[in-house]
């Protein structure tokens, strides 16, 4: 495969990444379902099959938590069912019990992420202690209002449900009282009551009262909350709008569950996506379900996932080639000019205390798996996501009181990705943990200061390369060239890297990229390896050729 993405009529020492990746670039078309096509990709279209092939599946001695994902996937799946579905008595019936100066609760219980105003969740400055959040309801609105005619069709698809005004108006409202790069603050019930008139403290025992939680709050109980001018404004848009505001979220409640609408609903919402990233095809419903399944009950589809595709052997070979990673970057450390000793010190004490949740927690076949979410049916999928968001939602009011052991993972298994929790200091890479954002998060994940050089944004491949070379050295060979592949040991190793990165790319792919905080996959090899000493020794690259400058930098 390697082999097949070079275009080797490019030097590597010119550039490498259409060496690695050139033929695979022109022999790659994109499909109508994204803006782009890559090799990582790839990898999400393999594991979406899998887990829609593992729910469809028959097993023996089946655990009651498989089951209920299996027949929340098969409820999703049923269409014929969907349509029957009359959305006014189920929803209604959710909304009827809650007064018009209920939605900020409402929201908070059956809302889910992006949507709940309330949260609870683990302190970002002290990852044992759980906190309450008050954040954002996230517009749909772009600030710059670019989607404004798009959104203005997704509201009108739902105007037999809906007052399409209504709903367009107090949008409008919500991304006007909506701050952009704001920093949790840190305050008091009784601060966050005073400067929103609202009795903050009674409304979220309140909350906690309906979910039968024995915890109680008080006024000099703190929290953390995205603005308090937003908060202040949020309440005072109910106070002033309560219908208005109730029509609204019936809205967004509707658009967060449009995967268990009829039709005519899902296809207004699909031709809002497509059109805003500017694709013309969808999923096909049984991928679609697989991945929604995979969302509200990750830790049940995780252990099917597991069981059939995570073998003991590699995740034990992978948890080795981490530690040789680990001690590489203590070697990296060592040996670097700048960083003074006391950063040098702070910085191996927090790669020993790294703590890597490779693949799937070790404990996943003995822990809980889920709570039970009751009788979860193959023909209501719509009451089955409002019963697990309100479950999942209680919860997390109920773990306000806890402590949170930072061995603790709550990282899906069938997932494709990396990154790094500074909350907590794990991972599923290395060397994120050292971002600049990153730096002031101490070993055991609190947020202290401390560091007196700044550390870089990413060590990148470098400290993979050297854990390459002590993985072999521990071997005691050298790994043999094949017949037909001129690549060395250390050649392959690099194109290895690139590879992963070949990715073709659309015009709405790289306009997303402006805004995007991630590297574009060509500066992700290109930029890295060129400041790579080991790089230009592996291939040879002369002096000042473009991917051996004479200067190079560890840090950027």
């Amino acid at each position: 495969m390697i082999l097949n993405s070079r275009n080797t009529s490019v030097n590597p020492c010119d550039d490498f990444y259409e060496h690695s990746c050139g033929n695979w670039i022109a022999t790659h078309e994109i499909s109508p379902r994204d803006n782009a096509a890559g090799v990582f990709l790839s990898l999400r279209d393999i594991l979406d099959e899998r887990l829609r092939d593992l729910l469809e599946g028959t097993y023996e001695d089946i655990l009651t938590s498989i089951k209920q994902a299996k027949t929340l996937f098969h409820s999703c799946d049923d269409i014929y069912s969907i349509e029957q579905l009359n959305i006014a008595n189920v929803i209604t019936n959710t909304f009827n019990r809650y007064t018009d100066n209920d939605m900020i609760k409402l929201l908070s219980l059956y809302g889910g992420r992006g949507l709940a105003p309330i949260t609870v969740t683990q302190d970002a400055k002290n990852s044992s202690i759980i906190k309450i959040y008050f954040s954002w309801i996230n517009p749909i609105l772009k600030r710059n209002q670019t989607n404004k005619d798009q959104f203005q069709k997704l509201v009108e698809g739902f105007q037999d449900l809906i007052d399409v005004n209504t709903v367009i108006n107090m949008e409008t409202k919500i991304l006007n009282m909506t701050y952009l790069n704001v920093e949790n603050e840190k305050v008091t019930l009784e601060d966050l009551s005073n400067e929103t008139a609202a009795n903050l403290d009674a409304y979220i025992n309140d909350i906690l009262n309906e979910i039968g939680s024995p915890i109680k709050v008080t006024k000099n109980d703190s929290v953390y909350v995205a603005s308090k001018d937003y908060v202040k404004q949020l309440f005072q848009l109910i106070d002033s709008s309560p219908r208005n505001f109730r029509e609204y979220t019936f809205f967004r409640m509707l658009l967060s569950l449009s995967m268990a609408l009829p039709m005519k609903y899902r296809k207004v919402v699909e031709a809002y996506e497509n059109e805003l990233q500017s694709q013309s095809y969808s999923l096909s419903r049984d991928i679609q379900c697989a991945k929604k399944v995979n969302k509200l009950l990750p830790n049940h589809v995780g252990r099917l996932y597991v069981d059939k595709y995570f073998k003991k052997s590699t995740k034990e070979k992978v948890a080795k080639l981490v530690e040789d990673i680990r001690q590489s970057m203590l070697h990296i450390f060592s040996g670097s000019d700048w960083m003074d000793e006391a950063t040098k010190d702070a910085a191996k004490k927090k790669a020993a205390a790294v703590l890597d949740f490779i693949g799937y927690s070790a404990t996943i076949n003995k822990m809980p798996l889920f709570p039970d979410v009751g009788n979860l049916t193959g023909t209501d999928f719509l009451t089955s996501m409002l019963n697990i968001r309100r479950m999942t939602s209680a919860l997390q009011f109920n773990s306000l009181r806890n402590l949170r052991p930072r061995n603790s993972s709550d990282i899906p298994s069938a997932l494709v990705n990396a990154f790094y929790d500074p909350s907590r200091n794990t991972i599923r890479t290395t060397v994120k943990s050292f971002g600049m954002d990153r730096k002031a998060i101490d070993t055991l994940a609190s947020n202290r200061t401390g560091w007196r050089t700044k550390v870089g944004k990413r060590v990148k491949v470098f400290e993979k390369a050297k854990a390459y070379k002590t993985s072999i050295s521990k071997t005691g060979e050298k790994h043999q060239m094949l017949p037909g592949l001129e690549y060395t040991d250390d050649q392959l190793f690099f194109a290895g890297f690139a590879h992963i990165w070949c990715r073709r790319t659309s015009r709405r792919s790289i306009l997303n990229q402006l805004n995007n905080e991630h590297s574009p996959a060509r500066a992700r090899v290109t930029v890295t390896l060129m400041n790579s000493h080991e790089f230009s020794k592996a291939f040879k690259c002369p002096p000042n050729s473009r991917m051996n400058p004479t200067e190079k930098y560890g840090v950027w």
